[in-house]
């Protein structure tokens, strides 16, 4: 078995992979010694070879792309199984069939996924069909790039909002704004809280206000700060997400968790919707885009997450979000999810002392919320996995 994920470059994770066996049918070889980026799992019928997947390096990790039969998963199985030695390796796996293309990021997949030992000692991870990103091949271009900004889990909610005359006029103001002024995020990244996040998986909200406006900080997840190529903060500018973490360090660690990254795609991948109120801001002016329309996108999606039925926890920082998310709840109540409330993270830094300290005096203070751990308890007491925070 392979040495622990993450320990490894991701060309180190290629070069070993290209010298293992992967299963009792099938290994994996270059299929071009001149091409150097690209292997194959192939199986041999006994008349042919022919090759059912391959592994491609990208910039920054590893894509396992795989072929099957339609009726190899809709009639025999509710899962797909990765063998572990590939899955172990790689960083993102996608499935093709003739008519869907399943998707799933590796973190994601060992968060719901099963491991199996079969004969010959072969061991797989099985992930079940419903926690993978479906999106039907040969759909029109507009459907093709929303789904692409909202992810496949996120279209079918998404899709009456976008069709609003609302979202249609804040869409051409974005473009006219974007064709003149600096807008964060890149628009690729403004809906990439649900990207990273599915609707069915969702089980914690975080509300904030609008995206960081200096440069090279918003990512498009509420309070998460841009990395850059190696996991290094690329702008730390903003100290927000300092309160947030203090608060998950001193309430969940016993002021022991030196994680030391204010970019939080981590929690995402667990079911963290970290949305903003406001999804997008001009460059160094704070709350520039409040009024346009992202209010109203925001409560049509709070309010499908309330009305399912599946347990969730809303945390609601801030009198805006407090006021933005009754009108939600005003409409429909909900009684099965945990509501937790504070003061907005920001707020603490007033109150700071000339050290910078904050004495932790909740309510009066966002510290001493205990949020995440009363979100863990009630996470647990429904049947759904913990994040770890």
């Amino acid at each position: 078995m392979s040495t622990v994920w993450g320990e490894k470059s991701h060309l180190d994770r290629f070069d070993y992979l290209c010298q293992t066996y992967v299963d009792t049918d099938g290994r994996i070889y270059k299929l071009d010694q001149k091409d150097e980026n690209k292997i194959y799992l192939t199986t041999d019928s006994g008349r042919e070879t022919r090759a059912i997947g391959k592994i491609l390096v990208g910039k920054h990790n590893l894509l396992y792309w795989k072929w099957e039969d339609e009726k190899n998963i809709f009639k025999q199985t509710d899962a797909w199984s990765v063998n572990l030695y590939i899955f172990e390796e790689v960083d993102h796996i996608v499935y093709e069939t003739t008519r869907y293309i399943y998707q799933i990021p590796r973190i994601r997949a060992e968060e719901f996924g099963k491991r199996h030992q079969f004969a010959h000692q072969e061991w797989k991870i099985y992930i079940p069909l419903k926690y993978w990103d479906k999106r039907h091949k040969g759909i029109d271009e507009k459907e093709l790039k929303r789904r692409n900004l909202v992810g496949d889990s996120w279209y079918p909610v998404m899709k009456p909002i976008f069709e609003q005359p609302f979202m249609t006029e804040l869409g051409k103001r974005l473009h006219r704004l974007r064709a003149n002024t600096v807008i964060f995020p890149n628009e690729d990244r403004t809906f990439r809280a649900f990207k990273l996040c599915s609707f069915e998986h969702t089980k914690v909200v975080i509300l904030g206000q609008d995206p960081y406006h200096q440069p090279n900080v918003a990512d498009g997840l509420a309070f998460s700060v841009a990395t850059g190529g190696h996991g290094t903060i690329a702008n730390p500018v903003n100290r927000s997400i300092d309160v947030v973490l203090e608060e998950i360090e001193t309430s969940m660690y016993d002021g022991l968790n030196l994680s030391g990254t204010r970019n939080l795609e981590r929690l995402a991948h667990q079911g963290v919707l970290l949305l903003n109120t406001i999804l997008t801001v001009q460059k160094n002016k704070p709350l520039s885009h409040k009024d346009m329309g992202w209010e109203k996108f925001t409560k049509r999606v709070l309010l499908e997450l309330v009305k399912d039925t599946t347990p969730k926890v809303f945390m609601i920082w801030g009198a805006e979000a407090r006021n933005l998310f009754k009108e939600v709840t005003d409409r429909c109540p909900a009684p099965q999810h945990l509501l937790l409330f504070a003061k907005h993270p920001a707020s603490d830094l007033y109150g700071a002392d000339a050290t910078g300290k904050i004495t932790p005096n909740y309510p009066n203070t966002f510290r001493g919320c205990k949020h995440f751990s009363k979100a863990n308890s009630f996470l647990i007491k429904h049947n759904r996995r913990e994040i770890v925070w």
